[in-house]
């Protein structure tokens, strides 16, 4: 048997790359990086570095986007013991088992952008401003270099 599709098969890879682009844009793009920093800072104590603003803004998810590209375009079947080649059900199985996780997220984008009410403009601007904000008394309180959180009832 050959190992070589054992662990890193496109699937595997789509999944992983696909999410974390996902978890990327969400915190960089539609929570807003300043946002999360600043949360960040006040949950830890200390200030963050901005290279990892820049990270979650702009690196992940192109490289990301890089990763996924580059197996799809050098994507070849994958076969039993470099003899047989899997049957075009069995890829179809495979890649919907892949997609499966992933296709729920632009799909609900896709199903919030058609029941919103308002323009275009509005319904972007609407889906991809947060609509929590954090409440005074949910904000950890920093005392003595100590973090200590407030517990809302």
């Amino acid at each position: 048997m050959s190992f070589k599709y054992l662990i890193i098969t496109p699937q595997v890879v789509l999944f992983y790359c696909g999410s974390l682009f996902f978890e990327a844009f969400a915190i960089g793009w539609v929570y807003g990086a300043d946002r999360f920093v600043n949360h960040m800072q006040h949950m830890i104590g200390y200030e963050i570095s901005s290279w990892m603003k820049l990270c979650w803004k702009y690196l992940t998810p192109v490289l990301m986007l890089v990763i996924i590209s580059g197996f799809l375009i050098n994507y070849k079947p994958l076969k039993y013991n470099n003899t047989y080649e899997y049957p075009l059900w069995g890829h179809a199985i495979g890649w919907s088992l892949a997609l499966v996780s992933m296709a729920i997220i632009p799909a609900y984008i896709v199903y919030a952008f058609l029941t919103t009410e308002g323009s275009l403009k509005e319904r972007i601007r609407y889906l991809t401003t947060p609509q929590l904000e954090l409440r005074p008394e949910a904000i950890a309180e920093q005392s003595n270099g100590h973090l200590e959180l407030t517990i809302i009832k």
